[in-house]
């Protein structure tokens, strides 16, 4: 009897001194979390991060130029008038002018290579679809001991397109590369312009496939 009760003692004992061992290692499982959130952050500066970036900052600033311009009192608008005063004067053109509507604004970030900002527009007889692409590649750094910002994005690809609002046929089609920094009210604007006149309803224009 005095034997089995020295062996219950002494695996008791063994229990004991293991259980603040358990307890301990898992008090310290937690502190493990701050360093891998850390290095999330590191990784998220990449070309990818920055360009969508540069995208949705892009679709936010139009949508605001849209809503300021719907705000505003509503005044009768003469298309050819309001090319005329662009050609004549200094003053910019402005979506009100040409009773420019917001239909959609949407980031695509899916692409291994570019990815879309696509702005719906409409006025009072067709339909334009601007798609602005930014690739990977102008969004690298070229000098990694400076400072880099979407600011330093130069580049990106656009293709603006006019569609009949009755018959949903493509009128016409522009494109070209340009500074992202620069596509503004007055740039969108402008190039409804040169669309419009490089197209007119009279012409018949075929899309390259």
């Amino acid at each position: 009897m005095k034997i089995q009760r020295f062996n219950q003692f002494i695996l008791e004992a063994q229990d004991e001194a293991q259980a603040p061992a358990q307890g301990q290692a898992a008090e310290q499982t937690p502190m493990e979390e701050p360093a891998a959130g850390g290095f999330d952050e590191v990784q998220n500066d990449t070309p990818a991060s920055y360009v969508d970036s540069l995208l949705i900052s892009m679709k936010k600033k139009i949508e605001k130029m849209f809503e300021e311009t719907g705000e505003k009192d509503e005044e009768e608008n003469d298309v050819k008038k309001a090319k005329l005063n662009k050609k004549g004067n200094s003053n910019s053109p402005s979506f009100k002018e040409f009773n420019l509507r917001l239909e959609s604004c949407e980031v695509a970030t899916r692409s291994l290579l570019n990815d879309t900002l696509t702005v719906k527009f409409s006025d009072d007889e067709n339909w334009y679809n601007l798609l602005i692409s930014i690739n990977m590649k102008n969004a690298i750094p070229k000098d990694k001991t400076k400072d880099f910002s979407t600011k330093d994005i130069k580049q990106c690809f656009i293709k603006f397109k006019k569609y009949d609002n009755e018959t949903q046929e493509v009128i016409g089609q522009i494109t070209r590369n340009t500074d992202p920094n620069t596509i503004d009210e007055e740039f969108i604007v402008n190039l409804k312009i040169e669309l419009d006149d490089q197209f007119g309803e009279e012409e018949e224009f075929e899309i390259e496939t």
